[in-house]
C-alpha cells in the first residue's frame, strides 16, 4: 500500500560529505580527483528525496573525519 507523495512534505536538497573510493567512480568522473593515502575521495553529494543530484569534488583539507561511504 503506497500513498501518493504529499507537497511540502519533501526536504530542501541536502548536501552529504564523504570519502569514496576513487576505484568505485565511473571514469569519466575521475577526472581531476586525487585520492588520498587510502584511495578515497572526498565529495559533496546533493539529495534531494532519494536521489543524489549533484557529485562535488571536496578539497582533501576536509580530513578523516569525514564518513566512509
Amino acid at each position: 500500500m503506497g500513498f501518493p507523495p504529499q507537497s511540502g512534505h519533501l526536504l530542501p536538497p541536502q548536501p552529504l560529505q564523504i570519502r569514496w573510493p576513487l576505484a568505485l567512480l565511473d571514469p569519466r568522473h575521475r577526472r581531476g580527483l586525487e585520492a588520498d593515502g587510502d584511495g578515497l575521495v572526498h565529495l559533496a553529494l546533493t539529495i534531494r528525496g532519494a536521489t543524489v543530484t549533484a557529485i562535488e569534488p571536496l578539497p582533501r583539507t576536509t580530513g578523516p573525519h569525514l564518513p566512509l561511504a
